[in-house]
């Protein structure tokens, strides 16, 4: 069974969370009441290149247990507790949004910015912090 079909299909008793590691610092939570919170999900593998630039390795040290557009439909928001590229990932925002995923996106002041610049509505981003 995928990944998404677990968290799906996964119960949360009342006073627990479910939590799942998505590598890196990604994290998927789900509540008792079914409500599915995605924190700095970064689904690809963008920063190699990024390292690679500088010399430096940033290759994934995991493989991503979910493709981008796996979290439209599944998460009901998208936080990014700031806007490095393994956390803010536009290889992962882009896919997400593009088959139908969508706010709240729920991000501090920098990574807001970067979230309009991806075309993600004023309406569907949530600024805190």
């Amino acid at each position: 069974m995928k990944l998404r079909e677990v968290i799906l299909r996964q119960k949360v008793p009342p006073g627990h969370v479910a939590l799942w590691w998505l590598g890196q610092n990604g994290w998927i939570l789900k509540s008792p009441r079914g409500k599915v919170i995605t924190l700095d999900p970064y689904l690809t593998n963008a920063c190699k290149a990024v390292g690679a630039a500088v010399g430096l390795n940033f290759d994934r040290l995991v493989p991503p247990p979910l493709a981008p557009r796996d979290l439209a439909g599944l998460v009901d928001a998208y936080v990014m507790t700031h806007g490095h590229e393994d956390h803010l990932d536009p290889e992962t925002v882009r896919p997400y949004r593009a088959t139908g995923g969508k706010g709240p996106f729920v991000a501090p002041p920098e990574t807001c910015e970067k979230l309009r610049k991806l075309s993600v509505p004023d309406a569907e981003i949530e600024m805190i912090w």
